[in-house]
């Protein structure tokens, strides 16, 4: 569909019109998601119960593939690194409340993050 002689969309013309504070509102709202990822992601390897016999008897199961861990426990600190990337961005492109609770969120997150992720690659690895 066009709009008058511009010969635009008004899908494309709607995009064009957004403002600064929405971009900020997406870019914090994807962090908050790659914080749940990073999480989860986390608590996947950790609420298992091979890893559990691995931390107390220092090694797996046999016949266990810890290969299934070590990629959730890359992802979980790839994804808590892309939600401090994004956080940024959000900042970068305007301050807005929203933005400004999400990076306290996040900083709130990372203080159980970092040891919890710690302790996700020793047993991963």
């Amino acid at each position: 569909m066009t709009s008058g002689d511009s010969g635009q969309s008004t899908t494309t013309r709607d995009r064009e019109l957004r403002s600064p504070a929405d971009l900020a509102h997406a870019l914090s709202l994807a962090a908050l998601l790659a914080v749940g990822v990073a999480y989860m992601a986390m608590f996947s390897v950790l609420g298992d119960s091979n890893f559990a016999v691995k931390f107390e008897n220092g090694e797996v199961p046999p016949g266990f593939d810890i290969t299934g861990g070590q990629t959730a426990a890359v992802m979980s600190a790839g994804a808590a690194l892309l939600a401090f990337i994004l956080i940024a961005a959000a900042g970068c492109v305007r301050t807005t409340k929203l933005g400004a609770v999400v990076a306290v969120l996040g900083l709130l997150a990372a203080v159980p993050y970092a040891p919890l992720e710690l302790l996700t690659w020793g047993l991963a690895f």
